[in-house]
């Protein structure tokens, strides 16, 4: 990920705030969406690249933990969203989370399925990290006709069968 300034450049693989449109639309949504699982709750972001999603979801939740594997982004993550005091960054896979086993109320997992080969790995890492009852919101890419460049894998739509 590359940097100018203290801000991080559009390269594709993940979003940044500064993006207009449809691509704004679709993640600022997904996060508005979860804010509504999260008042009073512990809540991991899974892949938070940027951390304007955490953010988001500190405002309502009672604490939010980020994590995702760029290191670069998360140092961006810390020091423009770190003064809020819910919230903490740390960097680390999905498929090896930094973070307390049975400690989180909520799990979010946006657009990060597609990016790993370690599938499994990744849902045992976010079950570990649930609480007893907790709940997970994860999104994942479904593709059509492309392939995307930063995916590891491309997740396609059952055909629909005719009753």
């Amino acid at each position: 990920m590359s940097k100018q300034g203290n801000e991080l450049s559009f390269t594709g693989e993940r979003f940044i705030p500064t993006e207009e449109g449809s691509i704004a639309y679709e993640h600022l949504h997904r996060y508005a969406f979860a804010c509504d699982y999260v008042s009073g709750k512990t809540v991991l972001d899974v892949a938070c690249g940027e951390g304007y999603g955490s953010s988001l979801l500190a405002k309502r939740a009672e604490k939010v933990i980020g994590v995702d594997l760029s290191e670069d982004t998360i140092l961006h993550a810390r020091e423009k969203y770190g003064n809020q005091p819910k919230i903490e960054f740390f960097c680390g896979s999905a498929a090896d989370i930094p973070c307390k086993t049975g400690y989180f109320d909520v799990v979010v997992s946006f657009e990060t399925i597609e990016h790993l080969a370690e599938h499994d790995r990744m849902f045992d890492e976010i079950m570990n990290s649930l609480v007893v009852f907790g709940v997970v919101l994860a999104i994942c890419v479904i593709f059509f006709l492309s392939k995307i460049l930063y995916h590891k894998i491309q997740i396609f739509p059952p055909k629909i069968r005719k009753s």
